[in-house]
């Protein structure tokens, strides 16, 4: 992400201990058959460029499946943009992890990549990213690609912020606590607060006011609101599963 919005780290591993970390946050956040946790990868799986099933395999650890090349480097820029410190990326030199930010943000392919250094395949791309021992023309041509997209990157990095932070996720509203009303008055305004919103909300959707938008108009609210709208989603399926839970123990 661009470094205004850097966040501060969460943990620090390779790859595979990144994910296994990640993994279990997002556990705790969106559990397994809770309704709107297909719905939470899906922002992952579009940063990625791969299938919500394909999260969801990583996420579990089946199949061992690994995400490698062009879809390594993405994870590992969607990780870092969530605080991870992936060894895998801190250890490159500046030019070279900026280059490869290039394809973890989806600026340029991992074959364009190959064939503005000039190498064959993209073997040799891979291995200029690890080892600093390559050509000296090509370690220039990778400072020079990246500082020809440098302001680029930046403004990706702050959409990718926008669009695929996965907000719910973050450290200070995963140890934010409920505090218990002061008096039964307090106790009934916030009631019937929380009530008058959630009818409001539920007049536009009940009026089909949010039914019939365009692409357009569900890009730009994906963009102000996308975040918002899948924690709302979940918060409301879980009161709603306490609700129905509790009114069944009742009976």
């Amino acid at each position: 992400m661009a470094e205004d919005t850097k966040m501060q780290e969460v943990f620090r591993g390779h790859l595979d201990e990144c994910l296994k970390h990640f993994a279990e946050r997002f556990d705790r956040a969106m559990p397994k058959g809770r309704r709107g946790s297909a719905l939470a990868k899906k922002p992952i799986a579009d940063f990625c460029d791969v299938t919500v099933d394909t999260v969801a395999r990583w996420l579990d650890g089946s199949g061992g499946l690994r995400p490698e090349g062009e879809t390594s480097l993405r994870l590992m820029c969607f990780l870092d943009m969530h605080g991870y410190r992936v060894i895998e990326l801190e250890r490159m030199s500046k030019p070279h992890r900026k280059f490869a930010e290039l394809i973890g943000y989806g600026l340029i392919t991992a074959q364009q990549a190959t064939e503005l250094i000039g190498y064959a395949n993209s073997n040799g791309m891979y291995r200029l990213l690890k080892d600093e021992s390559e050509p000296k023309d090509k370690e220039e041509k990778v400072w020079q690609i990246w500082k020809e997209r440098k302001e680029a990157l930046e403004a990706q990095k702050r959409s990718s912020w926008e669009h695929f932070h996965l907000t719910f996720l973050d450290t200070k509203q995963e140890q934010v606590k409920v505090v218990e009303p002061a008096n039964v008055q307090t106790h009934g305004c916030w009631q019937k607060a929380a009530h008058g919103m959630m009818s409001s909300l539920l007049i536009l959707f009940d009026e089909g006011l949010l039914d019939n938008l365009s692409d357009e108009e569900l890009v730009i609210l994906h963009k102000i609101a996308g975040s918002t709208i899948l924690r709302l989603s979940a918060h409301l399926s879980a009161l709603s599963s306490r609700l129905f839970s509790n009114q069944s123990k009742g009976r």
